[in-house]
């Protein structure tokens, strides 16, 4: 994508405060795995946790 082709994307909007917050507590939660989120169009679309449990031997 050239400089051109990138200014005529809309601009992002801000995440609200509570998508953050709801970021935050997942984050807190987990204690092996991932967060993964979904852009479309600019836009947080989806927010998916893969958490991961080990076991000893």
């Amino acid at each position: 994508m050239n400089e051109t082709q990138l200014s005529k994307r809309p601009s992002n909007e801000a995440i609200s405060e509570d998508i953050l917050n709801i970021i935050r507590e997942k984050a807190r939660a987990l204690r092996f795995g991932a967060i993964s989120l979904t852009i479309h169009d600019g836009r947080l679309t989806q927010l998916e946790i893969t958490e991961k449990r080990r076991f000893g031997q």
